[in-house]
This record gives C-alpha cells, sequence and structure tokens, in this order.
C-alpha cells in the first residue's frame, strides 16, 4: 500500500506555498521572482528541516519561544541559518533584510 505523507517538513507543503506566494506576486512575465523566503518556526525536525530542504532562496530562522529552548546557540542536527529569541526579531530581521 503507498502512503504519502503531507505537512511539514515534507518538500510537497514548501512547494504548495511556494505556489500560493507565487500566485499572488508576479514579474512582468507572469513568472514569480523570489530572492528569499522566510520560513519562521520553533520546531528544527519539521519547520527547519523543511526550509532548508525546499531549496537556496528559502531562509530557515528558529525561534526560541516553543518547542527549541536549548542552550545550543542552534540545533545540531537540523541547524536554522538564523536563530532568534522571538518571532518578533524574526520578522524584523526579515523586513531589514528585504530591504536591503
Amino acid at each position: 500500500l503507498p502512503v504519502t505523507y503531507y505537512g511539514k517538513p515534507n518538500a510537497v507543503a514548501y512547494r504548495y506555498a511556494e505556489g500560493l506566494l507565487a500566485a499572488q506576486q508576479h514579474n512582468n512575465k507572469g513568472t514569480a521572482v523570489f530572492n528569499r523566503i522566510y520560513a519562521i518556526g520553533d520546531n528544527p525536525r519539521a519547520d527547519v528541516r523543511g526550509a532548508n530542504n525546499a531549496g537556496p532562496h528559502w531562509f530557515s530562522i528558529l525561534v526560541r519561544t516553543g518547542v527549541f529552548n536549548s542552550p545550543e546557540s542552534n540545533d545540531r542536527d537540523d541547524p536554522a541559518k538564523l536563530v532568534v529569541p522571538s518571532v518578533v526579531e524574526a520578522v524584523d530581521f526579515a523586513l531589514k533584510d528585504t530591504l536591503e
């Protein structure tokens, strides 16, 4: 019996999210242009792993407000590209990074 998995960290969830974003933002030729997509989450094994495997334009941000509360600076098995104390800092980083 074949099994299909959905949800994070499965790539299907990230392709779906990217498709939704692409439907909302198109360039003059009708194709979406993404330099970076920020994935903010608190679970290294789901959120970070999924974003890290979704493609080079995905940028994983791990927040310390939920599942991840290790004293380590980052998760050893699924390290994020950035670790911040909360969602507020993650959004602030994404906004500033986008405007640069």
